[in-house]
Parts: structure tokens; sequence; C-alpha cells
């Protein structure tokens, strides 16, 4: 991954280093600021998901030490984290100074003292929306209808996250069996809109830099994530292209492509949950979601100094281990320029959906096909004489359904040259799918120049209606497509 904060990557012969602990090992209070200032994450390594490739990634996690710290080992023989001003670490009494010139004062949050400029990280009047859910309940929901959440301060929210660590008590432990998790906190918000429009802690920030991959980028927002118990978020989608960096602890992300949102079941699109799947991840009710579980996902495990790439649109689920720490970087992608001439998005929906429906059309034609037993026809004389002995309309058509295509193609003239009443019979009774798969046939390139006269030369004085009743149907069949579509995409 490209730079995402100030410090230089550590060289390959350097042992990696792990984030600086206070006297009784906890990662959060000193290790927060030294992590937001020192930037113990690594840069060189962005993960893509490849489309149809189904894999779990780990890549190595690579720290980088604090640069305003000394480099010397800790005063204390037997410790090797990183020394601060005076010969000791954090969990030995060490501070770091101010990065003033010729000031010696403790910094603050942001490498200053507090007469330079500097804050104090964890500021106990800082209030933050934190999500909830029952300790037994699933998962954390995005979803309107099921969104839960509380504004807490901040610096209570670290002491509970600090004394769970520690297994010591704390009130919010107690309130209503509840758990909490600081979910989508904003640290900057470079391009306010009706969803968020000012970051709630915008000193968290001065730690970082933009990625350098992200320089020329219409980066939008940066967001904090603070889990203590293990928790899964509800199945959705942004409207951003994302970057997940993982400060510490580890994520789980599966990862769904655009293509499957008709398996995903979302929410309709007049509701605020538009985004978000209706399938429960934890308990799948699949009577209702039948066709969840033929979704294609790419599963991915993101440990600290790991960055993983989360394409606009991808629908994507995420489970957290206990004490994860991350960062996310949005920024604007195809919406944006989508939406930006209001008077061409009509145009550009009548056509995407154009598009959307014939790709139903031709999925809904492959599975009438793909579904059917092929037949042991080795010529069009065999399958037009089974067609002919089958005892109803649906055994004719499964037979004809069966055939593959040059037999298919075949056996259709063979019955309109030799079996005339038997095709007229089967194409007047012919249900929707075997229109579509007919008409879908007749409207190729690669057909001889008399085909159609001679299928259509054997209706008779049925060739009229029989031709009206084709046409209709192909048309019914098209429109069953879409409503079909349309409820899965929109609800």
């Amino acid at each position: 991954m490209s730079e995402v904060a100030e410090s230089q990557p550590a060289t390959q012969d350097t042992p990696a280093l792990q984030p600086p602990t206070d006297s009784e090992g906890h990662p959060v209070r000193e290790w927060i600021d030294t992590l937001l200032q020192a930037a113990v994450i690594a840069k060189d390594k962005l993960k893509k998901p490849a489309p149809g490739e189904e894999t779990s990634a780990t890549t190595e996690t690579t720290t980088v030490p604090d640069t305003t710290a000394a480099s010397a080992a800790d005063a204390d023989a037997s410790c090797t984290k990183f020394a601060r001003f005076n010969n000791a670490c954090s969990g030995h009494g060490g501070r770091r100074l101010c990065a003033e010139a010729g000031c010696e004062r403790v910094a603050q949050f942001g490498h200053k003292c507090s007469a330079h400029g500097g804050v104090k990280f964890c500021s106990v009047e800082g209030l933050v929306e934190i999500a909830c859910k029952e300790s037994l309940s699933g998962c954390y929901s995005g979803s309107e209808a099921a969104r839960q959440s509380v504004e807490l301060k901040f610096g209570d929210f670290v002491d509970y996250y600090q004394a769970t660590f520690r297994k010591q008590a704390h009130w919010l432990q107690t309130v209503d069996d509840l758990q909490f998790y600081l979910a989508q906190c904003p640290i900057a918000v470079l391009k306010p809109d009706a969803t968020c429009t000012k970051a709630s802690l915008p000193a968290v920030m001065d730690g970082f830099l933009i990625p350098t991959c992200l320089q020329d980028k219409p980066v939008t927002q940066v967001n904090l994530w603070m889990a203590v118990q293990p928790g899964r978020t509800t199945l959705h989608y942004d409207a951003y292209h994302n970057i997940l960096v993982v400060l510490y602890g580890k994520k789980t992300v599966k990862l769904y492509p655009p293509s499957e949102t008709e398996k995903m079941y979302p929410f309709p699109v007049h509701t605020k949950s538009v985004n978000h799947s209706q399938v429960n991840i934890a308990q799948p009710d699949l009577e209702k979601h039948e066709r969840f579980p033929e979704a294609s996902a790419q599963c991915f495990e993101v440990v600290a100094g790991d960055a993983l790439v989360i394409p606009e649109g991808w629908w994507h689920q995420v489970d957290s281990d206990e004490f994860t720490i991350a960062v996310n970087y949005w920024w604007d992608g195809m919406r944006k320029q989508l939406v930006a001439d209001k008077r061409m998005i009509p145009y550009y929906a009548r056509v995407l959906v154009e598009e959307l429906v014939k790709q139903q059309c031709e999925s809904h034609l492959l599975d009438s096909r793909s579904s059917v037993e092929v037949g042991n026809f080795g010529d069009e004389r065999s399958a037009a004489v089974a067609i002919c002995a089958a005892n109803d309309q649906d055994g004719r058509e499964q037979v004809l359904l069966s055939l593959d295509n040059n037999v298919f193609v075949k056996t259709q003239r063979f019955l309109a040259m030799n079996f005339a009443p038997e095709w007229r019979k089967l194409l007047a009774n012919a249900s929707l799918s075997l229109v579509g798969v007919l008409t879908q046939c007749w409207e190729s390139d690669d057909l001889a120049p008399d085909f159609l006269g001679v299928l259509l030369g054997a209706l008779g004085d049925e060739e009229g209606k029989i031709k009206d009743q084709l046409a209709a149907k192909q048309m019914q069949f098209r429109q069953d497509c879409a409503t079909e579509w349309f409820q899965s995409m929109f609800g």
C-alpha cells in the first residue's frame, strides 16, 4: 500500500516492531496516540479482489517505528518497546516531547504540546455515535429500521475498551445487556454531503496523510472503527470506492460483485436502506431468500498492517475480532458522474435498465435449456420422431429444448417439412419459455436464408393467427422477465 501516514516504511532488514503498551499490557490510550502519530500500518500492499476468483488472502503484518521517539531500546533491559525522550517506553514512564523546535514540554496529540496546538486525543467531552446491539443478536445492523445507536463521550468508550481488554469492570458492560461498537466514526470529511457534514474526531486525522495512491482521487471521508467484542456487520454496499486499513486485530471481509445483486435481496429503492440486503447473515432464511447461497463470494482476512480495496457497489459483510481497530478511506466513484447532469439521468436509467432486462431474459433462456437433461439424439430425424411420440406438450418441449444448437435448428426445419401438423400444434401451444428460446434462435444471423420461410410456410391457413400468438407470448415473456428483475432489484 502507498504511504498512509507521515513516517517512512521499515526496511526489510529491520525486525517488525509491535505497538507499545502500557504497564498492564493495554494497547489503547498510549498506543492509539502512538499509532496515529507514528502510523504503525503497512504501506506497500493493496489487496484488490480479482473478479470471479474465490480466495482468502492474508499479507504479512508490517509495522513502522515511531519517528517522533528515540529508536534506542527502552532503558529497562528486558523491554523491547519504543523508547520516549527519557529513555523509557510508555509502560515505564516514557513520554514524547513537543515537536516544536526548542520546546521541552510533553507532546499531546498532533506531535505538539498544548501551547503549540497539540490536543489531547481522548477528549472526554467529545460525543460520538456508537452502534449497539443486544449481546445475543447476530449483527450490528446498518439498515434504517434495525439500526441502533447511542451517543457516548469518546473518552468513556475508550475506557470501556480498555477495561474490557484488561478484563475489568466498566459501567457500559451492564447497560441493558448491550454491546457497543465505534463504527464509521468520521475523522475527516473532505466533501460534506447529506449523510455527513463534519468530522466527529477531527484531531485524530492529524496523525495521517491521505495515501499516495489516493492523492489524485476525490477522497470524501475517512472513518475510524473500534470493536470491543467480536462483531459482525450486515451485508451492504457503499456508493464510494473504499480502502480498509486494519491497525490492530483482524477483520474478515466477504465481497460479492454487483452482478450478484439479485441474490442479495436488497431493500426496495424507495427506502432509506436501499444499499442493504434483507438477508440475515447470521441465520439466512432460505425459504425467503433461496438464491442467496448461489451468490459467488470472495473472502479476505485483513490483519494489522493489511489494506483491502472494496470497489464502489460491491456488496460486503465484515466480521471483526475483539479489540480490532481500523480506518477506511472513501472516494467518489461512478455514481457521482452518473447523476452529475440531472437532464441525462432518465436516459442513463433507461439504457441501463434496458441492458439489465436483456440480460435477465438471456439468463432465463439459458436456464430453460440447461435445466433439461440433454437428449441422446444423433440427428434431427430421431429427435423429430421423439417429439411426435411425446404424450403431451410439456414432453414435446422437453425433447426440443434438450437438443444441442445444431440439432435444435435442424429439427425445427425437419418438423416443418415432414410433420407439419405436429409442428403447427407445437407452436400453437408453446410455453413462454419455448417461445423465448425459438424467437432468440430465429433472430440469429447464422440461419439459412429460407429457414423462416420453411417454418412459417408449414403453418398454412393458421400462419397469421400463430404468428400473432407467438408475438404476444414473446412480449409476455420479456415483460415477465422485466417484472421479476424489477422486483428482485428494486423491491
